[in-house]
């Protein structure tokens, strides 16, 4: 019998690897399918650099456990400006996000003083990089209520903080 078995095993020495190779890319696959990271679909809206109307950009992001991560994500690549060529910047180029608080449907979002400033070009107005990330956030994620949002912890259009009145 063990004469046999060693018989059909030399016969087919070439046939075991090839089986074995197969069985661990299947498995190396379905792992690979099952643990790898999930990725939503988000969509960005920029300045059209001809007609200036507002268009999307569909981008796929990972998606995280956090909510208030899946938006700083979202709103960190609305600041590094869009994929297409044709699409201009919501945003000055400069412009950071200074702090980002998600808190039962209110979004709170500081950013650097450069959002305040026009960009070099002049092509993002301060009223229209607001909206383009109002409606950016707004659209991605239904449970947002509210954005407010401030430059260096002011409120647009507010006067300056002097401190407090004695």
């Amino acid at each position: 019998m063990t004469e046999k078995i060693n018989k059909w095993i030399a016969g087919k020495s070439f046939l075991i690897p090839v089986v074995l190779l197969g069985i661990v890319l299947v498995i190396s696959f379905a792992s690979f399918l099952l643990a790898g990271q999930q990725t939503g679909k988000r969509v960005l809206f920029f300045p059209d650099d001809m007609t200036r109307k507002i268009r999307g950009e569909t981008r796929y992001l990972p998606v995280y456990d956090s909510e208030t991560e899946n938006i700083e994500l979202l709103v960190r690549e609305l600041l590094l400006g869009p994929e297409y060529l044709m699409y201009d910047r919501a945003v000055p180029k400069e412009t950071r996000l200074n702090t980002l608080i998600f808190d039962k449907g209110k979004l709170y979002l500081d950013f650097s003083m450069e959002l305040a400033l026009s960009d070099e070009r002049g092509a993002v107005h301060f009223e229209e990089a607001i909206n383009i990330i109002k409606k950016t956030v707004t659209f991605n994620f239904k449970n947002v209520r509210t954005v407010n949002i401030t430059v260096d912890g002011q409120n647009p259009g507010s006067a300056y903080y002097s401190g407090r009145s004695e």
